[in-house]
């Protein structure tokens, strides 16, 4: 089993040596990287010991969008699921 899988990774800054990045963009310097959609199930259930997802829900379209991309962190991670953010920078946000 792999350690980490980071949703949402861009160039991997957060992502842990070993782990696993989910971007729908190839920005990660180094490192494993999926091409994915972090809404749509990618990886079995229960396949990394936890899931991270680092200021990347604001990134997201929609409250729907969001639910699913953390149903699906929860249902790849065994132990837990690491949320920060999201982080409102600017007013579009504000609804």
């Amino acid at each position: 089993m792999i350690d980490c899988v980071d949703f949402g990774c861009g160039e991997g800054r957060t992502l842990p040596e070993g782990g696993v990045g989910v971007d729908l963009q190839r920005k990660l310097k180094s490192g494993r990287l999926v091409i994915a959609d972090a809404t749509k199930p990618v990886f079995k259930p229960k396949s990394f010991r936890y899931a991270t997802m680092m200021h990347t829900l604001e990134h997201l379209p929609s409250l729907k969008a969001v639910e699913a991309a953390v149903k699906e962190a929860t249902s790849v991670a065994t132990e837990y699921v690491h949320i920060i953010g999201p982080w409102f920078d600017s007013d579009e946000y504000l609804a």
